[in-house]
C-alpha cells in the first residue's frame, strides 16, 4: 500500500473514531434541554413581567440576565421594566455534576413608553427641627436622564409642630384629591393638609392619640393613619388602624385591639391595585409608667391585610427595629416589593410582596430612616443623618442628592 493511501486510511479511521466518541458523549453526557416562560410579553412602563423556567432534573442554581442591565439569581423571579424598548432575556442554568445550559430569547420583552404627564411625582420633605415641609417636582431633569441634577426643593409649609410625646414621632403623606396636589402631615394630636398650588392649610380632623403612620390612597380617595395605644391597664386608648375620606370625614376604625406592652402597628403603606395595606409591627410598652420605643430586636413583623375588611396576615417575622416602610404601589399587577430600614444595622432590605426572598438590599448605611419608592421613575428615596438619598429600586447608582437636608419624614405623591 502506498504511503499516501495508508495516511488518507489512517485519518479516516480517526475521524470515524472521534465521531463514535462524540456520539457517545452526546448520548452519555447530554446537556440538558433549558427553556423559559414569561408574561406579559409587551406592556407599558413600568412592567411588571414574571419569570418560570423549564428545566429538567437536577438543577441546582439559576441566573437570569433581563436584557436592561439587571439580574437574578432567584428560581421564579418577577422583574420590574422602567423603560421602553425590546430586551434579550438569557437563562443560564447549572446542573449536578457542573453541567450548564443557556437559552437566550433575543427581544422577547417589548415595553412601550407612556407620556410623562401621565405620572408627574412630587417629593415632599418634613424636617421636624426646622418645622418645615419641602417638595419638589420630580418630573424636572428625571425624564430623560435619571443621573440629572434633582430640582431644588421648595418650602410648603413652615412653622410646623409635628409632634412630640416620649419620643419623636412624624407623619407625612401625599396624594391627589379633587384634582389637587396636597400635602397631610400630623401636628401634636391633629391631622392637617395642605395644598400645593393653591395653599392655604387645613386641620381636617381631631384629636388623635399617637400618631406615627399617615399614607394616602389616591385611587380611592383615602388616608390611613396608625396610632399608639396609651393605655394597657382598661384597654382605654388602643393601638388602632383607621382611614378616612381624603376631607377627613366618614371615618373608619379597620382594627383596634393593641395595647401598651404588645407589638403594635407603626408604619403603613398602601397598594390600591392589590386592594392591600402593609404596615410594619414593633413592640412598645411602659417601664415605670414611661412610654419607651421599640427597642428589642428581632421582635417585629411586617403584616398584611386586604382593604375590604381587616384580616391580618404576618409575612416577615423576627426583625429588627425598623426605621421607616414602603412598597412599589403603582404598578398595574399590584405591588411586588416591600422595602424598609434597618437603622441599627445600616442597612435597607427588601422581600416581595408575600414575605418570600427577604434581602439585604444595601448595607453599610449611616442609621437610614424614612423611605419611599418612585415607582414611575424605578427609584428609591431615604433619609440619612448627612441627607436625602436616593438609588435605583435594585439598590445600584446610590448617591446623596440633598445634603445637609434632615428628613424625619418622606413622601411620594
Amino acid at each position: 500500500m502506498q504511503r499516501g493511501a495508508a495516511l488518507r486510511l489512517f485519518g479516516a479511521a480517526v475521524l470515524c473514531c472521534a465521531v463514535v466518541a462524540l456520539g457517545a458523549c452526546t448520548w452519555f453526557c447530554a446537556q440538558p434541554e433549558v427553556d423559559f416562560e414569561w408574561t406579559p410579553a409587551t406592556g407599558a412602563e413600568p412592567l411588571v413581567v414574571d419569570f418560570v423556567p423549564v428545566v429538567g432534573e437536577g438543577a441546582t442554581a439559576y441566573a437570569w440576565d433581563f436584557g436592561d442591565g439587571s439580574k437574578s439569581i432567584e428560581e421564579k423571579p418577577s422583574h420590574i421594566y422602567y423603560a421602553d424598548g425590546a430586551y434579550t432575556v438569557t437563562l443560564t442554568v447549572a446542573y449536578e455534576g457542573g453541567r450548564v445550559s443557556v437559552v437566550q430569547k433575543p427581544g422577547c420583552i417589548e415595553v412601550t413608553a407612556i407620556s410623562a404627564k401621565e405620572y408627574v411625582p412630587y417629593l415632599y420633605v418634613l424636617s421636624a427641627d426646622e418645622g418645615v415641609i419641602r417638595y419638589a417636582d420630580l418630573d424636572v431633569g428625571m425624564i430623560v436622564d435619571p443621573d440629572a441634577t434633582p430640582p431644588v426643593l421648595q418650602e410648603l409649609v413652615t412653622s410646623i409642630h409635628p409632634g412630640t410625646y416620649s419620643g419623636e414621632h412624624y407623619t407625612l403623606a401625599a396624594g391627589h384629591a379633587t384634582g389637587e396636589r396636597y400635602a397631610y402631615w400630623t401636628e401634636e394630636t391633629k391631622l392637617y393638609r395642605r395644598a400645593v398650588v393653591a395653599g392655604g392649610t387645613t386641620r381636617i380632623f381631631v384629636p388623635l392619640l399617637i400618631p406615627v403612620g399617615l399614607c394616602v390612597d389616591s385611587v380611592h380617595s383615602k388616608l390611613y393613619e396608625v396610632e399608639l395605644p396609651t393605655n394597657a391597664a382598661d384597654n382605654s386608648g388602643p393601638g388602632s388602624i383607621r382611614r378616612w375620606n381624603l376631607d377627613g370625614t366618614s371615618v373608619e376604625t379597620l382594627a383596634s385591639s393593641w395595647i401598651l406592652g404588645q407589638v403594635v402597628p407603626w408604619f403603613v403603606s398602601v397598594d390600591p391595585s392589590a386592594h392591600r395595606l402593609y404596615y410594619v409591627r414593633m413592640p412598645y410598652g411602659t417601664d415605670d409608667d414611661v412610654i419607651f420605643e421599640p427597642l428589642a430586636a428581632g421582635t417585629s413583623t411586617i403584616d398584611a391585610t386586604p382593604l375590604d375588611q381587616y384580616s391580618a396576615q404576618t409575612l416577615v417575622t423576627d426583625l429588627d427595629v425598623v426605621g421607616g416602610m414602603a412598597v412599589d404601589a403603582g404598578l398595574s399587577a399590584g405591588a411586588r416589593y416591600i422595602y424598609w430600614t434597618v437603622p441599627g444595622a445600616g442597612r435597607i432590605d427588601r422581600c416581595k410582596v408575600d414575605g418570600s426572598g427577604v434581602t439585604q438590599l444595601m448595607t453599610g448605611l449611616t442609621s437610614p430612616g424614612a423611605i419611599v419608592v418612585d415607582v414611575g421613575r424605578g427609584l428609591l428615596y431615604w433619609a440619612e443623618s448627612d441627607g436625602v438619598h436616593r438609588a435605583n429600586l435594585d439598590g445600584t447608582n446610590a448617591r446623596l442628592i440633598y445634603p445637609g437636608v434632615v428628613a424625619d419624614a418622606l413622601a411620594i405623591g
